[in-house]
């Protein structure tokens, strides 16, 4: 009986070690639960702040795009007027010397008199002048 007693409670006691031991663990495995838990709520929210960072900066991307593209309309735009303005100079250039040859036949032929020639002589400056310009 004594025995027998004796070594009951020396199981009672080692079953209760384990419990204890096994409750511990059990609170241990919830704390660690929790910890992950908690990551990943921040690696939620971390995620939205990034997925909120990229679109601002894919609607900057865009803006910028578009102003570029402005841009290039309006270089090309203006390269087109260079152009034009380049051969409306040439055109006058070339009268101006035109008019400088038929100027000096003119004169070299003595003639026209009086307003004709003042005239001629008055278009002329005018064409120099806007030739310079």
């Amino acid at each position: 009986g004594a025995g027998e007693a004796r070594r009951l409670q020396e199981r009672v006691r080692e079953l209760e070690g384990q419990n204890v031991a096994a409750s511990q663990g059990i609170i241990r495995m919830k704390g660690e639960v929790d910890a992950i838990s908690r990551e990943k709520d921040a690696l939620r929210s971390e995620g939205d702040a990034l997925k909120g960072e990229r679109d601002a900066l894919t609607a900057k991307l865009s803006a910028l795009s578009s102003e570029v593209e402005a841009i290039r309309g309006e270089r090309d735009a203006l390269s087109a007027r260079l152009s034009g303005i380049g051969s409306e100079l040439e055109a006058v250039r070339g009268e101006r010397d035109a008019l400088r040859e038929r100027d000096a036949l003119l004169k070299s032929a003595g003639w026209p008199q009086g307003g004709e020639q003042g005239a001629l002589a008055g278009e002329r400056d005018a064409l120099l002048a806007y030739g310079r310009a």
